[in-house]
């Protein structure tokens, strides 16, 4: 009898469990329809974004390209004491590299797993395309307000990724809030992360946030518009990711 009751709960469990990964599937392909749709976002390779906000209280501008599946640069231009500060970090692969004016440092093993994490949080929330994946497992945890708003929270895990918690907008069927560990690339220390999407608008029909805004262990980090974004299904230039001043 107590083994059949054992298993009993084992196969609830499993059920219960399946019940959840195939209910936070059907939200993500939800989401992706009002993205822009299965065809369109699948055929996505690669994109460049343009943003202007304020990063770590300084005004900011800065320029992301990222090319499926691991290759992304992040070029930025701050002002710093009233002087302009351009900066870049790349990462090709398990390569990478910071560039400060015109000092090129390669980045240790540890920075490029750090850049490539922040670039899969980014990429899964303004996407979804990495949830689509075999190796990415999902469940529906539950649901919470977000600045008044019902949202459900769907988890993506995945081998070698920190895992990553995604706020759906019952309303819209977007992600509004995202939420990731992290580690600092300097300190090598988790930091928590959370991303806010809102004012979401159509970019070469492609239905994205403009405004985001990042939070770090609590205390604001980051607050951007996205002023352009242009998706394409063709890989970008030769030589847009090698360790070269822009």
């Amino acid at each position: 009898m107590r083994l059949i009751a054992m298993l009993f709960v084992l196969v609830s469990v499993s059920l219960c469990c399946a019940q959840g990964e195939e209910e936070a599937r059907k939200i993500v392909r939800a989401g992706i329809e009002k993205i822009g749709g299965l065809d369109k976002v699948t055929s996505l390779k690669s994109g460049v974004w343009k943003t202007s906000g304020v990063f770590q209280n300084k005004q900011s501008r800065g320029e992301f390209r990222g090319e499926l599946p691991g290759r992304f640069r992040l070029d930025s231009t701050r002002i710093v004491n009233g002087e302009t500060v351009k900066s870049a970090r790349i990462v090709d692969g398990k390569k990478g590299w910071t560039i400060l004016g015109n000092e090129v440092k390669p980045m240790s093993e540890e920075q490029v797993a750090s850049f490539r994490n922040s670039f899969y949080h980014k990429q899964v929330a303004n996407t979804l395309l990495p949830l689509l994946d075999k190796e990415c497992s999902l469940s529906k945890l539950g649901t919470v307000k977000i600045d008044d708003e019902p949202t459900t929270i769907v988890k993506a895990t995945r081998e070698g990724y920190p895992d990553l918690l995604l706020f759906f907008s019952d309303k819209t069927g977007l992600v509004v809030k995202s939420f990731m560990n992290e580690k600092n690339e300097v300190s090598g220390k988790e930091k928590k992360v959370e991303i806010f999407y809102s004012q979401f608008k159509d970019f070469g029909g492609f239905h994205m946030a403009s405004r985001v805004k990042t939070i770090q262990d609590g205390k604001p980090f980051q607050e951007a518009e996205i002023t352009e974004f242009k998706a394409s299904s063709e890989r970008l230039p030769e030589g847009t990711f090698a360790p070269a001043k822009k």
